[in-house]
């Protein structure tokens, strides 16, 4: 009797402690995952989403900005509120939610920064001094153009995790259309 007692005792102890090692395991397992994948949807709605918006947006303002439709002084100065506007949010949201970028994407965001950094710069420069005879503010004819290449790899990174989260490439039809066009000058 006393050795059934012993064997079901070391049975009993064996399932719970193995049950305490797996349940902690799943545990853990189930935390990383949901940590992680809350991580990936901050970066999508918090960050990427919006920047995206944002960089695109600038893309259809700087058309219009280029095309003499728009080049009298009510449609210059809407459209150069709009980049200012916008450079401004894009500055903000990289810094504010920097902790949302991967590591090697930071160059990438450092150089849009740079580059809406300059534009501001210029922005104030021409439309603060009465003298400037400046018809267009641009960064890139200074020697700042605007890092396509930083913008595409932000772009990818944002379509991975899309894919990551919803098991799809059906991305926000603002991505579907993304080309490289000049932005050359901006």
């Amino acid at each position: 009797m006393d050795k059934i007692f012993e064997i079901g005792l070391e049975v009993i102890l064996t399932a719970f402690v193995s049950s305490l090692f797996v349940g902690a395991y799943v545990q853990i397992y189930v935390l990383k995952h949901t940590t992680k994948n809350e991580w990936k949807k901050d970066a999508l709605s918090k960050l990427l989403g919006t920047l995206l918006m944002e960089l695109g947006r600038n893309k259809d303002t700087f058309k219009r900005y280029l095309d003499k439709k728009h080049q009298d002084a009510c449609g210059m100065e809407y459209l150069e509120g709009v980049f200012k506007n916008s450079a401004e949010k894009i500055i903000n949201m990289l810094i504010t939610h920097a902790s949302l970028m991967p590591l090697d994407l930071t160059k990438d965001a450092l150089k849009i920064i740079e580059h809406y950094d300059v534009w501001l710069e210029q922005y104030k420069r021409h439309r603060t001094d009465k003298n400037s005879k400046e018809k267009f503010v641009f960064a890139g004819t200074i020697g700042y153009k605007f890092p396509k290449e930083s913008e595409q790899r932000i772009i990818e990174y944002y379509k991975i995790l899309w894919k990551d989260l919803y098991g799809t490439m059906d991305v926000p039809e603002v991505l579907k259309n993304v080309d490289n066009e000049d932005k050359e000058t901006q």
